[in-house]
């Protein structure tokens, strides 16, 4: 019998022993909770980039809410980013509300046509109004210029 005869031998022997069951077991279990700690590990930095972005779009200080209205610009094409920006359309203070509005443009959020053209019927300040009107451009609805018509005309007058 050869050296790796035997070797193979007391190998299968002690796969077969219980004690050697119950190691393979928790060795499995291991390997498991690893891998789980180590996906819950890699989306806690995500998450937690998502809950900065929650905190400052609703922060108190009104430049923290711009910046971070302006910076849902550099996330394209995501669900989450434009509810928040379409949020800020509501916002109480106007550079809020413009930002918001220039950032759906930039992002490309079609979704947000119906809310933009709500904003230029309805905002009383011209800035928010004109950012929304760019932004509808930029989503490709041209009867956008027909804001910027009426505000050059004087058809359309703000406070």
């Amino acid at each position: 019998m050869t050296v790796s005869t035997l070797a193979g031998r007391d190998v299968m022997t002690a796969l077969r022993n219980p004690k050697f069951k119950v190691l393979r077991l928790v060795g499995a279990l291991f390997i498991s909770a690893l891998s789980i700690a180590t996906s819950v590990a890699a989306q806690a930095p995500f998450d937690q980039a998502w809950k900065i972005l929650e905190t400052g779009a609703s922060s108190k200080s009104v430049d923290q809410r711009i910046e971070t209205i302006r910076v849902l610009a550099l996330i394209p094409g995501n669900d989450k980013a434009v509810s928040i920006a379409e949020s800020a359309l509501q916002d109480s203070n106007d550079e809020v509300r413009g930002a918001a509005a220039l950032t759906l443009g930039a992002m490309g959020a079609r979704s947000a046509i119906t809310q933009l053209w709500d904003v230029i019927k309805n905002d009383k300040e011209g800035s928010v109004v004109m950012a929304a009107a760019k932004a509808v451009i930029q989503l490709g609805d041209g009867a956008g210029y027909e804001v910027y018509y009426a505000v050059i005309t004087g058809e359309r007058k703000f406070g």
